[in-house]
């Protein structure tokens, strides 16, 4: 059996070093991925929340921060 030469060593290197950074990719696509369903989720259960809440509440509760922040500024 004959040994690999140069050339056929450097090929499976590159092949090597493009299947990590593909697997470096693909890993933190799916931690983004991730990310962005959990917001999703935080953001549908407090669109829950608020439309369970009575209106007038949440229009006090908005006229009662615009008075806070004009406070403190």
């Amino acid at each position: 059996m004959k040994g690999l030469d140069f050339s056929e060593i450097c090929r499976q290197e590159v092949v090597r070093y493009i299947d990590n950074v593909a697997i470096i990719a693909d890993t933190y696509f799916k931690r983004k991925l991730d990310a962005s369903v959990n917001q999703i989720n935080i953001e549908t259960e407090a669109i829950k929340i608020l439309k369970a809440k009575p209106k007038m509440a949440v229009w006090s509760s908005i006229r009662l921060r615009s008075k806070q922040a004009k406070v403190e500024t």
